[in-house]
């Protein structure tokens, strides 16, 4: 995969997963009963904590890989920090939403 291509997939994946976790709470909010779901802020800023937390993952895991190699060149930090990091980031928030809404029973 190219450089290019994963820059392109994390920001289709980003995207996704800010729109899975924006409609799944609209979903829960319309049929869960009064004071059954959660405040906007809460809803959404445990999804930033979840986003923040997957991001550095996979920044981690992907400088480690990238720059794995003995002829890994002094910007192989990127591929971690803009390709695999956002793109775990972008899962992460995708399957939150779900997820969330699947555990509380509504």
């Amino acid at each position: 995969m190219t450089f290019e291509t994963l820059i392109g997939v994390a920001a289709i994946t980003i995207v996704t997963g800010v729109v899975s976790c924006v409609w799944s709470y609209l979903r829960w909010r319309a049929t869960a009963p009064p004071g059954g779901a959660p405040t906007v802020f809460g809803y959404f800023g445990l999804a930033a904590l979840v986003a923040f937390g997957a991001y550095m993952a996979g920044s981690v895991v992907g400088i480690a890989l990238a720059c794995a190699s003995p002829r890994a060149g002094n910007l192989c930090g990127i591929w971690g920090a803009l390709g695999a990091g956002p793109l775990a980031a972008g899962l992460a928030l995708a399957a939150y939403g779900p997820l969330r809404r699947a555990r509380s029973g509504f």
